[in-house]
């Protein structure tokens, strides 16, 4: 009897055949991957955004502080010592799992045990923390970098550990910010001249986007240039200052670096709606009645 059997040419056609479907359908498996936890850190935006409004609706409009005093009696806060917004706003959300973008190696979700969950999203200060009238910026200007200055400014107030009604307080330890000057407290929603305009929360790695956490440094007038390289592991490690993604960056680039001339962002505004963001259209600019350039996302006041 005859025994039927591939011969060695049908099996490496085969072979051959199958290496020629992986080659096609993984990239397609992987974006299809990518775009999941791009829409499921939009969702977290989202739902982010809906708790700042939760909560500011019971804190007569007021925005929720990114930096505010310790309870003695919590346990959940950032590296044990700072309540941020993020902890304002869970009560509202009753989920730390929504403070973790699905794009970070920072994944775990326990506020106790770790950073992780205050290190995903981020909300923009107000430039009177720092005793300024703005941030400053030239990094995104119209006609390159350096070629102009443009303003911006956030929405979130702090409380800063140096301040004397805080240092009052025993149970309050301020440890997570520096070169602080005074206490200054959150805008209205009222305050905002554009809702629908202006970012609320974006998926940029710190509480407060970086900006304030260094105090008024060399950068004070060309803030998005800079950025911290913690934690060290690429591509984390570059963490712009600003509302900036590292995970949409397009192609991502270093610190030093011309910035990234693609890619988008996951952007949640002070109306409530969510979407993701072209790196362009984010930093798109008007001037004011002085000739002054501002963003036209980052301008509460409407100047």
């Amino acid at each position: 009897m005859k025994r039927r059997a591939f011969t060695l040419i049908e099996l490496l056609v085969v072979i051959a055949i199958i290496a020629i479907l992986a080659a096609i359908l993984f990239p397609v498996f992987a974006q299809a991957k990518a775009a999941a936890k791009n829409s499921v850190s939009l969702s977290n935006t989202k739902q982010g955004s809906l708790g700042v409004i939760m909560y500011s609706t019971d804190a007569d409009d007021q925005f929720p502080l990114i930096f505010s005093p310790f309870p003695s009696t919590a346990t959940d806060a950032l590296a044990g010592s700072t309540y941020t917004w993020q902890n304002t706003v869970q009560p509202y959300i009753k989920n730390w799992g929504i403070m973790v973008s699905p794009l970070s190696k920072l994944q775990n979700t326990n506020p106790v045990l770790y950073n992780d969950p205050f290190l995903n999203y981020g909300m923009l200060p107000r430039a009177m923390v720092l005793s300024l009238n703005n941030w400053g910026d030239t990094e995104y200007a119209p006609n390159g970098v350096g070629t102009a200055t443009v303003f911006f400014d956030g929405i979130g107030g702090e409380v800063w550990g140096n301040d004397p009604s805080v240092l009052a307080n025993t149970s309050v330890i301020e440890t997570w910010t520096t070169g602080n000057t005074q206490t200054v407290g959150s805008l209205s929603t009222t305050a905002v001249s554009s809702p629908a305009d202006m970012i609320m929360l974006s998926d940029s790695n710190g509480p407060d986007d970086w900006i304030s956490s260094f105090g008024a440094g060399a950068w004070t007038s060309d803030e998005f240039h800079y950025c911290v390289s913690w934690p060290g592991v690429l591509p984390d490690q570059w963490n712009r200052f600003g509302p900036i993604s590292r995970y949409g960056q397009n192609p991502a680039t270093p610190c030093i670096g011309t910035r990234a001339a693609g890619g988008s962002v996951t952007t949640a505004f002070t109306d409530g709606h969510a979407k993701g963001t072209q790196l362009g259209l984010l930093f798109t600019t008007h001037a004011d009645s002085t000739g002054q350039l501002w963003y036209d996302h980052l301008d509460p006041a409407g100047n």
